[in-house]
């Protein structure tokens, strides 16, 4: 098996039903493939998360999950 190191902060990784999980360019819009989307993103400050307001995803799920630091979630 070949292993290929991904850049989660350039990348985003697409979980596929039929169990491929695929490295794409990272999109932040709909697809129909039926995939999961994981995407990383870097934030230092509140205007980076554009924390005045949250988008909703009423036909998703999401995680937000903090790897440093602190989190606070409304």
């Amino acid at each position: 098996m070949t292993t290929t190191p991904v850049d989660l902060f350039a990348s985003a990784l697409h979980f596929h039903p039929d169990g491929d999980v695929q490295a794409v360019e990272r999109q932040m819009t709909s697809s129909s493939s039926g995939a999961w989307q994981i995407a990383t993103f870097h934030v230092e400050t509140n205007a980076d998360v554009h924390a005045d307001h949250w988008e909703m995803h009423p036909e998703a799920e999401e995680a937000v999950c903090c790897l440093i630091g602190g989190i606070r979630l409304y």
